[in-house]
């Protein structure tokens, strides 16, 4: 249940982020590096700040590193990406965000090693392979997620379906473009 609840706080936060305008304002108590900006933040200076980077190679390195495995990566991303973020989290997860032209068009990708895939299926892949989709709807957000168990790793792939243009099967098809890859 962390999981569920980590993701859907996270992902609250970067659709407020992306919808209101942000100013920094960050200040230390030795007087160096103080910076203020009425200006918002641009996306990348966003994901900074979270610990982000954007070339995502580093990232997915350290996570297969530290569990000798390979990171597999959807072949079919639900929309032409413009800019991806990516980070190892505190707790070894590993987080990619992927952003269409348009910056509410979203897709995260997280591979959880922790607490891997005690969801109840209620899909399943065209070869068979069992999922779980959620569907979080708290106006004005709404977000996709699919769950699947892939070796001894969780696999999270959301997505930000205000629009309507993402809907489940766009999801699915990412889910296989990764299975096809087995």
């Amino acid at each position: 249940m962390k999981t569920y609840s980590t993701a859907f706080i996270f992902l609250i936060a970067i659709y407020f982020i992306f919808t209101s305008s942000v100013s920094a304002h960050t200040n230390n108590n030795d007087g160096e590096g103080d910076f203020h900006s009425d200006q918002p933040l641009t996306l990348e200076e966003i994901y900074k700040i979270k610990g982000y980077t954007q070339e995502i190679t580093d990232p997915i390195e350290q996570f297969e590193d530290t569990f000798s495995t390979k990171v597999v990566l959807p072949k079919k991303m639900p929309f032409d990406v413009h800019r991806s973020f990516g980070k190892m989290n505190e707790d070894n997860s590993l987080s990619l965000h992927f952003f269409g032209e348009n910056k509410k068009d979203l897709f995260q990708f997280t591979i959880n090693p922790n607490e891997p895939y005690k969801n109840s299926v209620n899909d399943q892949l065209s070869n068979g392979k069992e999922i779980f989709i959620e569907e979080i709807n708290h106006d004005p957000l709404h977000i996709r997620q699919l769950f699947m168990k892939k070796g001894e790793f969780e696999y999270i792939l959301g997505i930000n379906y205000a629009d309507e243009k993402y809907k489940r099967p766009v999801l699915i098809e990412t889910a296989e473009s990764m299975i096809e890859q087995e």
